[in-house]
């Protein structure tokens, strides 16, 4: 899958896209509204191997780059979940490029393509303290669902809330 836009390109990632992957993951800034710790520099390289097996194996849960095309940097990871007739998505951006409607651009353009190519409704999940995220799922046309409950790894329960994409009305 490769999705262009005007500035990005949401792509697969691939094993050069280590230290980008690391920038974003290893920012306890970015992990505070998510179930997992900061990443350290050798995990990124793990972690972009698992992902790429994901790919092989069609796994249901997948993440994907956003690179800024001008600067061939990954800015950007969005995550996908397929689960049943719906898709899950998430999204995490490199704090330095926060503010410059790259996380917009690439959303929109993501759930355009989930839309258009599956016809499966879009969910997101995001922390309830998270409000720029929220923010920005409602900018897109999302709507509160419910409220979870969930374990993570490390056996802390975190409340997650649960969006969906507006249906848009046919005439």
């Amino acid at each position: 899958m490769q999705i262009k836009t005007e500035r990005l390109i949401i792509r697969e990632l691939a094993a050069d896209d280590a230290q980008d992957y690391f920038e974003i993951f290893g920012n306890p800034a970015i992990s505070k509204y998510d179930d997992f710790s900061p990443i350290k520099e050798d995990e990124a390289a793990e972690n972009i191997a698992e992902i790429l097996e994901e790919y092989k194996n069609d796994s249901d849960e997948k993440e994907y780059g956003v690179e800024l095309e001008a600067e061939k940097k990954i800015t950007g990871v969005l995550y996908l979940h397929r689960e049943g007739d719906y898709f899950f998505i998430g999204y995490h951006f490199n704090e330095k490029y926060h503010g410059r409607g790259l996380a917009f651009e690439a959303v929109t353009a993501f759930i355009s393509y989930l839309e258009n190519s599956t016809g499966r409704e879009v969910r997101g999940i995001v922390d309830p303290e998270n409000k720029p995220s929220i923010k920005l799922l409602i900018k897109l046309s999302f709507e509160f669902l419910e409220e979870k409950k969930k374990e993570t790894p490390d056996g802390k329960i975190i409340t997650e809330l649960i969006f969906r994409r507006k249906r848009r009305s046919v005439l």
